[in-house]
This record gives C-alpha cells, sequence and structure tokens, in this order.
C-alpha cells in the first residue's frame, strides 16, 4: 500500500522477481517502470531452478535501447536475487499473450514430513502413482481468490527416503496443481492427498520447481 514503518515506507513486506527486473530495467533502459508477464507462479519460499521459467519484460517509456538488454542481463544477474537462465532479447508484443496463456506441466521435487517416520514401504506406496485430484481454492489463498474446486492430473514420479525419517518426492503436474495441499490435504479440500495415502499428518518442508515442460514455448523465440 502507501508504506509503514513494517516496511520502511516501500509499500510491500517482500522483494519480489517483478520487482528486481523491474529495478534493473529502470537502470539500464532508463524506464517508467516494468511489467512481468510470465508462465505461472509460485510461493514466495519455492525455487525456480533447472532451465528457469520462460517470461517478457514489458518495459515501459524507456529513455535508451542501444546497448540496453545486455547491460539489462548483467544488472539482473549480479543482482543477488534472480538469475536469468539465458540471454535475454527482444520480443514482439503477441509474446505477451503466449506467455500468459500457456499452461505447462511442472515437475517439482518436494521433501515430506509426517506425523510418523516414513519408510521404504512408503516410497513404494507412493512412487508411481498417477493420481486425479479434486482441489478446493487453498484455504491460505480464499481471501484473493473464488473457491472453486478444480480437477488436476499428478504423477509422482519417484519417491525416496531422506533423512530424519522424511521422504523426498518427484512430482509431475499439471498446470494449476496445489502441491502444499496434495501433500496435507488442506483439511480436506484436496483429496486425495499424501496424508490421506499415508494415513497420518503429512506436511510439505521444501518445495522447489526443477523443470516446466515448455518446450513449444521455448521454439517460438523465447
Amino acid at each position: 500500500g502507501k508504506g509503514c514503518q513494517k516496511c520502511g515506507g516501500r509499500g510491500v513486506l517482500r522483494d519480489s522477481v517483478e520487482s528486481a527486473l523491474e529495478s534493473a530495467a529502470k537502470q539500464s533502459f532508463g524506464a517508467s517502470g516494468a511489467t512481468l508477464h510470465a508462465t505461472g507462479r509460485e510461493d514466495i519460499d519455492v525455487l525456480m531452478l533447472g532451465n528457469g521459467r520462460p517470461f517478457v519484460l514489458e518495459v515501459h517509456s524507456p529513455k535508451t535501447r542501444q546497448g540496453a538488454i545486455a547491460r539489462f542481463a548483467d544488472d539482473v544477474n549480479s543482482s543477488g536475487q534472480v538469475e536469468l537462465s539465458g540471454s535475454a532479447r527482444q520480443v514482439g508484443i503477441e509474446f505477451i499473450e503466449l506467455v500468459c496463456n500457456s499452461h505447462f506441466e511442472k515437475e517439482y521435487d518436494a521433501l515430506v514430513a509426517a506425523g510418523r517416520p516414513l519408510t521404504d514401504s512408503d516410497c513404494r506406496l507412493l512412487s508411481g502413482k498417477t493420481i486425479i485430484l479434486r482441489q478446493q481454492t487453498p484455504s491460505r489463498v480464499l481471501r484473493r481468490r473464488s473457491d472453486l474446486l478444480r480437477t488436476r492430473t499428478v504423477r509422482i514420479l519417484r519417491a525416496s527416503i531422506a533423512q530424519g525419517g522424511l521422504i523426498r518426492l518427484h512430482i509431475l503436474a499439471e498446470a494449476g496443481s496445489y502441491i502444499k495441499e496434495f501433500i496435507n490435504s488442506d483439511t480436506g479440500r484436496t483429496k486425495p492427498s499424501i496424508s490421506e495415502m499415508l494415513s497420518c499428518t503429512a506436511q510439505c518442508k521444501e518445495l522447489n520447481v526443477v523443470k516446466i515442460h515448455d518446450g513449444f514455448i521455448r521454439t517460438c523465440g523465447i
């Protein structure tokens, strides 16, 4: 909002990927601002690993263009907040719609804890399973999103034991799947769930995206 003592008058509590890119765009292009358009989004505690996420940055009122893209890439990569996994290039405005309306499967690495030590038999129970989820909008985002019932497909590609009686899951998920709720069930708002399959409470301790199946959009020049 307008800013307060808690946020130091900035109007935001945390920096975001968009704010890091906008800051670099203002500096390198002499722009008034920038808007990020990307294929989906993640929670603030989820890293985007692997080859990264396709995006278009709409730069507003740039004052300079010569050499600005290279300076922009250098500024982003030196920020310590965001890293560009490939070379930045200029694209047409039509790529905004292409990026925003593309829905790709994603692979996740999830570290799961439960109400009891997890074992090899739990891994065998979960590994290789293809599951049709029925997910109501998670309770944690209900204040800003409509309460809808969604059907999504997820597949547990691998399950392995981790230290401390935890298990690590490698999950392939349809776009729009809520993985944390797939694990903890969100008090039954997601069915089935890892909690239900293990017959005990389960929680996601760590979650990262390791791959976006975006081969189509990359052939279009992003």
